[in-house]
C-alpha cells in the first residue's frame, strides 16, 4: 500500500477533525454569549428604568413611561413610550447577545439600530448608549 495515502488520510482527517473541534468552540461561545446577555439583561433594563425617571424628572412631568415584556423569555423586550399622540416610542429587544432598538417617530418612520454586548461597557454604559440618541431627538 503507497505510504503517500495513508499520509493524505492523515492529514484530511486531523483537518477534519481540527474543523470540528473549532465548530463546537463557535457553537459553545455563541452559547455563552446568549447566557451572558440574558444575565445582564434585568441589570440593564433597571439602568433605562433609571434613566427614564432621570429624564422625566428633568421635564418636570412623568413623559416617558418604560414597560419590560418577558412573554418570550429568550428574547424579552422593553418599551419606552413618550406622551402624547402619535409620540415616538423604542422597542429594545435582547436577540442573542445583541440589543435591537427599533425607534418610532411620529412621522410613522421607524429605523432599526443594533447594539453588540460588550464586556468593557458595563450594564449602566450600555443603557445610556441605547437611549441617549433616541432622547436627545425627542
Amino acid at each position: 500500500m503507497p505510504s503517500w495515502a495513508a499520509t493524505l488520510g492523515q492529514q484530511h482527517g486531523a483537518r477534519a477533525r481540527a474543523a470540528e473541534l473549532a465548530s463546537l468552540a463557535t457553537r459553545d461561545a455563541a452559547v455563552d454569549d446568549v447566557t451572558m446577555a440574558l444575565s445582564r439583561w434585568p441589570r440593564i433594563v433597571e439602568a433605562m428604568t433609571r434613566l427614564v425617571a432621570a429624564y422625566n424628572t428633568g421635564f418636570e412631568r412623568e413623559t416617558l413611561t418604560i414597560a419590560e415584556d418577558q412573554a418570550l423569555p429568550s428574547r424579552p423586550a422593553v418599551t419606552i413610550r413618550a406622551s402624547g399622540t402619535d409620540a415616538p416610542l423604542l422597542v429594545v429587544t435582547l436577540e442573542e447577545s445583541v440589543m435591537c432598538a427599533r425607534h418610532c417617530d411620529s412621522g410613522d418612520r421607524s429605523r432599526e439600530t443594533e447594539y453588540r454586548l460588550r464586556a468593557d461597557r458595563n450594564d449602566d454604559e450600555t443603557a445610556a448608549y441605547v437611549l441617549q440618541d433616541w432622547m436627545e431627538h425627542l
